[in-house]
């Protein structure tokens, strides 16, 4: 998403894009729902910005993004770490079932 709204922004920098009058975001644009959900309860007012002022309103929704895209990497990086301590304890507990299983068959063949 950060990417879309570089390039508009520097399509609307470099006057490849005409912003005499409101931009139709959703030709840029296929998850305007993203930004929504970015704003919370304001999503709607600054998806109505972004269409009537995009020059003025995509610098601050390109920083939001990018604040909110590090804090994803962040948890997601969180999270592989939990998940592959759990992964690996599970991993741990299957095998010593397994060898505990297979050397009490061995005592009952004895």
């Amino acid at each position: 998403m950060t990417k879309r709204v570089e390039e508009l922004l520097e399509k609307i920098n470099n006057n490849t894009i005409k912003t005499e009058s409101p931009i139709r975001i959703e030709e840029y644009f296929t998850a305007l729902r993203c930004v929504e959900l970015l704003y919370g309860d304001h999503g709607l007012d600054v998806m109505g910005v972004l269409r009537k002022k995009a020059p003025l309103a995509l610098p601050v929704i390109l920083t939001r993004l990018k604040q909110k895209q590090e804090e994803w990497a962040r948890c997601r990086s969180d999270f592989n770490k939990i998940w592959g301590d759990i992964y690996m304890r599970k991993t741990i507990t299957s095998h010593l079932i397994i060898i505990a299983s297979t050397s009490s068959n061995r005592t009952q063949r004895a």
